[in-house]
């Protein structure tokens, strides 16, 4: 699984009441986290626990991540995995660095953004209409219960 995200950080003006520098600003920080799913262990309710998952956050540019998260993964038995999977927002720096590490690699949209760009479509078709609201609202339900089509778009 591979993210970003702005953290707010101290810059060198923080706590003085009067100065020309910054108090704070805002950086991207990337994640990435691997687990082979052979690790993955029973829990209540269908859902399964993660028995040993490694984690690698870099602030920086994206193939810094990427060059310590293969790393590790291959520390940990990336190279032996049968498939490999990367669950991800559809950021076009996600994409590019798993082409370059891990080629092959299924590459899956995550459901939040998933469900995002389905009403994005569905407004685009018709508008704030009521039929937008049900047509997404359906096909998040599939998509959420594992009706949804492998491969082409199926909308």
């Amino acid at each position: 699984m591979l993210d970003g995200w702005q953290v707010r950080q101290r810059e060198p003006g923080w706590g003085r009441k009067k100065t020309k520098k910054n108090r704070v600003e805002w950086h991207e920080l990337k994640l990435g986290v691997f687990y082979l799913e052979e690790q993955r262990t029973g829990g209540s309710g269908g859902r399964g626990w993660l028995s040993n998952k490694r984690v690698v956050a870099w602030q920086g540019e994206a193939e810094e991540l990427g060059r310590r998260l293969h790393w590790e993964a291959r520390r940990w038995g990336l190279v032996g995995a049968r498939r490999k999977r990367c669950v991800n927002d559809g950021a076009p720096w996600i994409w590019k660095l798993v082409k370059q590490r891990w080629a092959g690699a299924e590459e899956v949209l995550d459901f939040y953004h998933a469900s995002e760009h389905l009403g994005e479509l569905a407004r685009a078709m018709w508008g704030e209409t009521s039929d937008a609201k049900e047509w997404a609202e359906q096909r998040r339900h599939q998509l959420r219960h594992g009706r949804e089509k492998i491969g082409r778009a199926h909308v």
